[in-house]
C-alpha cells in the first residue's frame, strides 16, 4: 500500500475485505490522512462504489462505477472533507 501511496500520491489509500459472516466490508489496511477513521468503519456489502465491488466480488474503481453507485461519504464527512 505504501509503494502504491507513494506513486499515486493519493490523500488516502486502503484495502478493503468482506467479513462474510455479518456480510460487511472493514478496512484491513488504511495508509495516509483518513487511515484512523476508515480503521473504525464497515461498509455494508453493496454501499457505495466499495460496497458494489464487495457485492460484486471484484475490483471496481471510480470510471468502472459509470455513475451507477456513490460514494461512501460518512469517512469524510467525519475528517472534515
Amino acid at each position: 500500500m505504501e509503494k502504491m501511496a507513494e506513486y499515486f500520491r493519493p490523500d488516502t489509500s486502503s484495502l478493503l475485505m468482506v467479513d462474510e459472516e455479518k456480510d460487511e466490508l472493514y478496512f484491513a489496511i488504511a495508509v495516509g490522512a483518513a487511515a484512523e477513521v476508515l480503521s473504525k468503519e464497515r461498509l455494508k456489502v453493496g454501499e457505495g462504489i466499495a460496497g458494489w465491488g464487495g457485492a460484486a466480488r471484484a475490483v471496481v474503481d471510480r470510471p468502472q462505477c459509470g455513475g451507477r453507485c456513490a460514494f461512501f461519504v460518512a469517512a469524510r464527512r467525519d475528517h472534515g472533507r
